[in-house]
């Protein structure tokens, strides 16, 4: 029980001191008593989160303090502007602003019309593109029609010596057919390919090929005996050509006036041939000349004889 009482009051003791600082300690933290600091006091959950919301306090205002130091590197050397000058500033560069907006309003208005116009325009060109395209292959065939273009050879040729050159070809290669025969190989008749003299037209000019010699020369070289088998060669030529591409026409007479008097024995002999030919068939040929070795090769003639009293004609058959 001494012990006890002892105890006791020892515990006293420590419980009067420690109250004696607890009182002073909430006098020192601001406390005006007891109750006061009951009603301060904060559960577990309730301190937790005011450290927590002291921590983030923290964080904050090292974060800020961070960017006052940050802000104030950077504006070292710098002096402060001068607020109104700035507002004026402003001002102008708003008023310009609305005066751009202002054009740009009324350039769009602009472009917008101009872009139709160039719609209109480009339909417009793609048209005069067509018109200009068709009117060149026109002009072109007007021309090419006309011979005011020059073809192969630099010849302007008409559409119409197109045609006869076409035609032309064909006489000449039946021709040559003949004139094979009469002048034993030696010529043929080919149609001149270029002219002569770029001042006129001589699309339809023969040359005629010496294969004696391997040159071609103008047709007019010839002699009179050699034009002579040449031009019936191109007569009988013709008269080929037409039956074969009419068809239904039959040249069956064909009149040679004089021309055999300028040939050599040789030349008659192979014109009198290719004639005979003609005959052995339908076809007729009159000859009119003076060549005596005719009126012994010929068995039906016209003879004209010429007397005091005029002209006489008789008809000869052997």
């Amino acid at each position: 029980l001494e012990e006890n009482a002892q105890a006791l009051e020892n515990a006293e003791l420590k419980a009067s001191a420690a109250r004696f600082y607890f009182l002073a300690a909430l006098e020192e933290k601001g406390f005006r008593d007891e109750a006061d600091f009951d009603s301060a006091h904060m559960d577990e959950d309730a301190r937790r989160e005011a450290d927590a919301c002291v921590g983030r306090y923290a964080d904050e205002r090292r974060s800020r303090a961070d960017q006052a130091a940050t802000l104030q590197a950077q504006a070292q050397g710098k002096a402060r502007m001068d607020e109104a000058a700035m507002q004026k500033r402003r001002d102008e560069a708003q008023e310009t602003a609305r005066e751009i907006q202002k054009k740009l309003l009324d350039l769009t208005g602009e472009m917008s019309k101009r872009s139709g116009w160039l719609a209109k325009l480009s339909r417009d060109h793609a048209a005069w593109i067509r018109a200009t395209e068709a009117y060149a292959l026109a002009n072109e065939l007007s021309a090419t029609a006309a011979g005011e273009t020059s073809g192969s050879g630099g010849q302007r040729l008409s559409f119409e010596q197109y045609v006869q050159i076409y035609y032309f070809t064909q006489v000449i290669e039946a021709a040559n057919a003949r004139l094979d025969g009469m002048s034993s190989g030696r010529y043929q008749l080919l149609r001149r390919a270029r002219t002569t003299d770029g001042r006129t037209n001589d699309a339809l000019a023969l040359n005629v090929l010496d294969r004696y010699t391997g040159k071609e020369r103008d047709a007019s070289s010839l002699s009179g005996g050699e034009s002579f088998l040449a031009s019936l060669s191109l007569a009988l030529g013709l008269s080929d050509v037409i039956q074969h591409r009419t068809g239904g026409v039959q040249v069956e007479t064909l009149f040679i006036d004089e021309g055999f008097g300028s040939l050599d024995d040789e030349s008659l002999e192979q014109a009198l041939t290719v004639l005979e030919g003609l005959t052995a068939g339908d076809s007729l040929v009159g000859i009119i000349s003076h060549v005596a070795a005719l009126k012994e090769r010929i068995g039906r003639k016209i003879v004209v004889s010429k007397g005091m009293s005029g002209s006489g004609v008789r008809v000869v058959s052997d």
